[in-house]
C-alpha cells in the first residue's frame, strides 16, 4: 500500500500542475486533465474454494475401503492486487475574462478651462484701464498745426484764468520717440495715430515759457524721457528715468531717477489717486499717478520733486463712448499746479476747437 508520505507528493504535484495551468505557463498550451482510475476496488487473481461435492453412497455389500478424505487446498492464497490510489479531481480553471477595451464613448472629460474674465469698462467711477493708460502715454498731446493746444495761462484752482498777473503764460507738450502711421510719406503732413508696438521713449516738456508772453517772473522748464514697453496685453514703465529742471540746459544730462517700474495688463483696473510708482534719486522724486476729471474724462499725471521745482503735470484725456484698445482717445488739455514754499499756482489750457 502506499505511504501517506506517497500520497503527499502526489497531491503536491498536483497542486504544482494545477499552478502552472492557471498561469498558462509554457507558451500557453492547455493541459488535459490527469486520467482518473475507476472507483471500484477489484482484487485480482483470487481464488475461489470449490463447493464441497455430495459423498458418493457406498457400494452395497461390499466393503470397501474408505473413499480419501478431500485434503484442504493448501495452495497459498495470493495477495490482493494493490488498488490504485484515485487522482483527486482536477478543479474547472474559471474562465479568464477577456480584456476590457477603453470606454470610448465616455472619455473622460477635458479639465475645465477658466472662463476668461469679463471686459471691463475703459473708464468708471473706480479708474481707467491699463489699455486707457497706455494710450495716454503713447499719444501726442499736440498735432502738428495745433500748437495753441500747448499753452497754458495762469488761472485760479477751478481753471478760472486771471487777467491781471505777473505770471507768464507758458507751453506743455508730450509725445514718443517711434511715429505714426503714414508718418514720413508726405513732407509736412501728419500721419494718423497707430498704438506703440514694442520699446520706446516718452518725452515730455511743461513749464517753459511763451516767448510771446514775456515775464520777469520765472517758471523753470522741466523735461523728461523715460522708456516704455508695449506689449500685446500689457504696458510697462521701465526703472529709470532722466528728469531736468533747469533752463537752458540739455535735460537729457540730468539726473537718473529709478524704481521698481510698473507694468499694468490691458483689462486691469488702475485706481484714481493712487501712485503707480515713483522713480526716486535722493530726496528727490519723480511719481506718476491717474486723476478723475468727469465721467468721461480721466488725466495723466506726472508729480515733479525735483532741485528747484515742485509742480504736478497733468493731460486731460477724453475716453470716447465703445473705445477699444488701439483706438485714439481725445486730448481734452492740460493743467499745472506748482507750489512755491506754500504758494500755489495755477495754469490751464483754453478750450481748442478741432
Amino acid at each position: 500500500m502506499l505511504t501517506l508520505t506517497t500520497t503527499r507528493k502526489l497531491q503536491i504535484s498536483a497542486a504544482v500542475m494545477l499552478a502552472l495551468a492557471g498561469c498558462g505557463g509554457g507558451g500557453g498550451s492547455t493541459s488535459e486533465p490527469l486520467a482518473t482510475a475507476p472507483g471500484g476496488n477489484t482484487q485480482a487473481g483470487a481464488i475461489t474454494a470449490p463447493n464441497a461435492q455430495t459423498p458418493a453412497t457406498p457400494a452395497p455389500q461390499a466393503p470397501a475401503t474408505p473413499a480419501p478424505q478431500a485434503q484442504a487446498d493448501t495452495t497459498p492464497q495470493q495477495p490482493a492486487a494493490p488498488t490504485v490510489p484515485e487522482q483527486p479531481a482536477k478543479p474547472e480553471q474559471p474562465a479568464q475574462p477577456a480584456p476590457q477595451q477603453p470606454d470610448t464613448s465616455a472619455s473622460t472629460p477635458a479639465p475645465a478651462v477658466p472662463a476668461a474674465p469679463a471686459v471691463r469698462a475703459a473708464i468708471s467711477a473706480e479708474g481707467i484701464t491699463g489699455a486707457v493708460l497706455a494710450t495716454m502715454l503713447d499719444q501726442r498731446s499736440v498735432e502738428p498745426g495745433e500748437q495753441d493746444s500747448a499753452l497754458a495761462w495762469p488761472s485760479t484752482l477751478d481753471g478760472q484764468f486771471l487777467s491781471t498777473t505777473h505770471v507768464p503764460s507758458v507751453q506743455s507738450v508730450q509725445f514718443r520717440s517711434t511715429p505714426y502711421a503714414g508718418e514720413g510719406e508726405r513732407p509736412g503732413a501728419p500721419g494718423s495715430y497707430s498704438a506703440a508696438n514694442g520699446i520706446y521713449t516718452y518725452t515730455a516738456f511743461n513749464g517753459t515759457v511763451h516767448t510771446d508772453n514775456p515775464s520777469t517772473y520765472a517758471v523753470n522748464s522741466i523735461g523728461m524721457d523715460l522708456d516704455i514697453n508695449r506689449t500685446d496685453d500689457a504696458v510697462v514703465l521701465g526703472t529709470k528715468l532722466v528728469a531736468l529742471d533747469v533752463n537752458g540746459e540739455n535735460y537729457q544730462n540730468g539726473p537718473h531717477y529709478t524704481s521698481h517700474g510698473y507694468k499694468v495688463g490691458d483689462n486691469e483696473l488702475i485706481r484714481y489717486n493712487e501712485v503707480l510708482t515713483e522713480w526716486e534719486n535722493g530726496a528727490h522724486s519723480v511719481q506718476i499717478s491717474i486723476a478723475q476729471v468727469a465721467d468721461d474724462q480721466a488725466a495723466l499725471c506726472w508729480n515733479f520733486h525735483l532741485p528747484n521745482t515742485s509742480r504736478l503735470y497733468c493731460n486731460k484725456w477724453k475716453v470716447p463712448a465703445d473705445w477699444k484698445a488701439g483706438q485714439p482717445l481725445i486730448h481734452a488739455g492740460y493743467y499745472l499746479v506748482e507750489d512755491r514754499n506754500g504758494e500755489k499756482l495755477y495754469w490751464h489750457t483754453k478750450p481748442v476747437s478741432r
